[in-house]
């Protein structure tokens, strides 16, 4: 005797029967939110498990996994070149001048801060991971010219993990791209997907506290114009999947509202359910 069966039996509604039959069904999770929202620790925590099945052995799809490893292959070319090219304190400055990017975001101009003092001490036994822990937070967690690289890597990781992902896939994203969450979202109704739209509304100034906090405890941020401008966007884009849910054919099957209630520290509040749209089919 099958599940379902058993359920109607047990003399439940058909509407509890059909949440089961769309929660039995492969899940592609979109979780969006601000930058430094906690979306990460939202998924990994065991936060999300509470609400969406099939969590066991989940993809996750993150441009920004991808960004960091370019950022270390960029890291270790520069070190490549350290090792065999610069053996004088005017060599090192030719280098370092030749690594300086404008931050798109923050338009600041960055170069590798490395001193002669420090590669003098480090050339007799040059050592790729130290030169990574050196310089990571202070130079290469804001290497964004590799950024659209990790965009279009990690789209074509979507195509290859939606249909290898086991059932459970997880978008991590700030989800105020509607053209592109439409085209992933259809892609994956038609790989038998149910498809969830997951919403952590946390206040502009908290995420812009966690960015800073972030910035210094991982060298990587954003910083204040990004996150309010992202806030306009999300706040559409959020809209539009309402929108697109309400639709009898529409690409979002299920949306999950949460809005953290708490400070600027993870630790000092929670994500709290505001609202759980569900559509049977």
């Amino acid at each position: 005797m099958d599940s379902i069966r058993i359920l109607e039996l047990a003399g439940l509604q058909p509407e509890y029967i059909k949440e089961f039959k769309e929660d039995l069904q492969k899940q592609c999770v979109m979780i969006m939110g601000l930058p430094a929202a906690g979306k990460s620790t939202f998924i990994n925590g065991g936060n999300m498990a509470k609400y969406v099945p099939r969590m066991r052995n989940y993809k996750v799809t993150n441009s920004d996994t991808l960004l960091k490893g370019l950022q270390y292959k960029k890291a270790k070319e520069h070190f490549e070149y350290l090792k065999n090219n610069v053996k004088t304190e005017k060599e090192l400055r030719d280098f370092s001048k030749s690594t300086t990017y404008k931050n798109p975001w923050t338009g600041q101009m960055s170069m590798v801060p490395i001193t002669w003092a420090w590669w003098k001490h480090e050339m007799d036994n040059p050592n790729l991971r130290t030169y990574w822990n050196k310089f990571f937070k202070s130079y290469y967690a804001t290497y964004f010219d590799v950024r659209d690289q990790a965009q279009a890597g990690e789209e074509k990781l979507f195509h290859t993990k939606i249909k290898e992902s086991g059932g459970m896939l997880i978008i991590d994203t700030t989800g105020s791209n509607i053209p592109k969450a439409e085209s992933r979202f259809k892609e994956a109704h038609d790989e038998g997907f149910n498809t969830v739209v997951v919403y952590l509304e946390i206040d502009p100034e908290l995420s812009i506290a966690r960015d800073e906090f972030r910035k210094k405890t991982e060298g990587r941020g954003v910083g204040e114009a990004v996150i309010l401008g992202y806030a306009k966007k999300i706040d559409t884009a959020f809209n539009s999947y309402k929108q697109e849910f309400n639709k009898k054919d529409g690409y979002v099957d299920r949306i999950l509202h949460f809005k953290w209630s708490g400070g600027s520290n993870p630790k000092s509040g929670t994500y709290n359910l505001v609202k759980d749209y569900r559509k049977h089919k």
